[in-house]
């Protein structure tokens, strides 16, 4: 689905469009995060739903003192900050934006954890920068989708994990390879308005099994993030048309008006049971 130009520049492209949408959600926030919040109130003892998806991947990826976690597509480095602040792991980030490399160093700093946590330029279908067999853990946050050969993706994480090493990522998937209605037509809106490859969870099973890995284990999250994409389909409900009409006058770019375009359709297609969020584990074999 999507059209067929797809690299790590168109990515980092749209990344680079949307700087000043991230920014404003930065500062209102509080937190240097782009990912979808969960909202479980029987599950955490926070009220950021931001930091509380950090800390059930953080769970569920088995994250404690001495963990070496890579953090692939680290963003603004929430993520690594987080294990480093609240598990005593030592992390590395990797992007290929510099300018959320920059954000992420700024952000460790902040936080007193320079001594656990870098950042590096590099991509994620290549990690040229990480040696085979160093880290504990991969984490992988809404980033895996960011790429159209996740198969490829899955074979370097092997590669650079260690004997007993698992791989954690969270990330929207669709429930089914036949879209019902007009589900197929939303999806293909989604892929090119936030610059992603919507596979099948079934899809992602297999190619973590081909790529060398074992107990995978998935799991179903999506009412817990519902709340968050919700809002965020609310907005776009003003700000599709209003940014449309602004790009119209030259005030507005494509890039924006695809945001909140994939922000609607997104929420549509969760709704409509196409797509699900899920938290995927599997261990090196």
């Amino acid at each position: 689905m999507g059209d067929t130009d797809f690299h790590a520049g168109k990515v980092q492209q749209m990344y680079d469009n949307r700087r000043k949408l991230y920014e404003i959600g930065w500062e209102k926030g509080d937190h240097q995060s782009i990912h979808c919040g969960l909202y479980d109130e029987t599950e955490h003892g926070t009220n950021d739903p931001f930091e509380n998806m950090i800390r059930r991947l953080s769970n569920t990826a088995e994250v404690d003192a001495g963990t070496r976690v890579l953090d692939i597509g680290c963003g603004g480095g929430d993520d690594a900050v987080w294990n480093a602040r609240h598990r005593d792991a030592t992390v590395v980030g990797v992007d290929i934006d510099d300018e959320f490399l920059e954000a992420a160093a700024d952000n460790a700093a902040s936080a007193g954890v320079t001594d656990q946590v870098s950042f590096r330029n590099d991509d994620f279908h290549e990690l040229a920068s990480v040696n085979d067999r160093t880290y504990d853990v991969v984490w992988g946050l809404e980033a895996i989708g960011h790429s159209a050969n996740k198969s490829r993706v899955f074979e370097r994480c092997r590669q650079v994990l260690d004997d007993g090493g698992r791989l954690a990522i969270g990330d929207l998937f669709a429930r089914s390879d036949t879209p019902v209605d007009d589900a197929g037509r939303r999806i293909d809106i989604l892929e090119n308005s936030m610059c992603v490859r919507i596979d099948t969870v079934e899809k992602i099973e297999t190619a973590l099994a081909d790529a060398g890995f074992e107990n995978i284990e998935i799991l179903d999250i999506t009412e817990a993030v519902k709340p968050g994409l919700k809002k965020s389909y609310l907005s776009s409900l003003f700000m599709y048309p209003l940014s449309s009409l602004l790009r119209r006058l030259g005030r507005a770019t494509d890039s924006v008006v695809g945001f909140y375009r994939g922000s609607y359709h997104m929420y549509k297609l969760l709704s409509k049971g196409a797509l699900g969020y899920y938290f995927v584990t599997a261990d090196r074999a």
